[in-house]
């Protein structure tokens, strides 16, 4: 059941657009409502000496809710509307940071006299999550990379480094193409290398738990670049991320 402050709040937002100007497509602040009188109708309207309330972001989070019929006044949704809000930042706390700052100081890991090596530098089974791009429901999944140094493994970024680039990437709106491309074009920008790959499988919920129901469906986007198109070195790649 909806609160009356619940209701009081949606109606204090309903706000008409402001129309842009035909000439500048900005602002005009001049025009008139599209439905002239409407607005005075609303709580907070034109006519009414109180501006429209200012609501945070936990309390449209709870109108949200209450719009839905949540009553969100009583146990056990009460105060739902916050930890709600908090969810998504969660999940979305990638939109925030620059995840490039983790492979902008690569390490040397081996001694200067030991020998460059030819083959892949693997990170598999990188555990990730965001929200869905189509109805921004939470998605769940796993991120595979790899790269080909030019100069074998005498430096790049730690393991922990990639984890976390790859992480906060994937914690935002996203899906396996846009990641997998994201990624992608992230790890080229900052490693030299001769090549690299990535593989995104994701679980979306919009997926298993609407329309058709599919539990346990995936969906999987791949990418690779350079010297890792080769057929052999597909073999390499594929026995790198899947070896327990």
């Amino acid at each position: 059941m909806t609160s009356p402050a619940a209701v009081a709040r949606l109606t204090a937002t309903s706000r008409l657009p402001i129309p842009a100007s035909p000439a500048t497509g900005n602002l005009n602040l001049a025009d008139p409502p599209a439905t002239p009188g409407l607005d005075d109708l609303l709580v907070g309207g034109q006519d009414s000496p109180d501006p429209a309330p200012v609501l945070s972001l936990h309390e449209h989070a709870t109108a949200l809710l209450e719009g839905l019929g949540i009553d969100t006044t009583e146990t056990p949704t009460k105060g739902t509307g916050r930890r709600f809000l908090n969810a998504l930042r969660e999940l979305t706390y990638g939109l925030h940071v620059n995840p490039g700052r983790h492979l902008e100081q690569p390490i040397r890991h081996t001694p200067t006299d030991f020998p460059p090596t030819t083959g892949i530098l693997a990170v598999a089974a990188i555990p990730i999550a965001g929200l869905c791009t189509c109805h921004a429901l939470p998605t769940t999944g796993t991120a595979d990379l790899a790269h080909l140094p030019k100069h074998g493994y005498a430096v790049h970024p730690p393991a922990q480094k990639l984890i976390a680039f790859t992480q906060e990437h994937a914690a935002r709106p996203t899906n396996p193409e846009v990641l997998a491309h994201t990624l992608t074009a992230g790890l080229e920008h900052h490693l030299t290398a001769a090549g690299v790959a990535v593989r995104v499988t994701l679980t979306p919920l919009c997926l298993t738990l609407r329309n058709g129901r599919t539990a346990g469906a995936r969906t999987t986007a791949t990418r690779t670049t350079g010297a890792l198109q080769h057929p052999d070195r597909q073999t390499e790649l594929l026995a790198a991320w899947s070896t327990p």
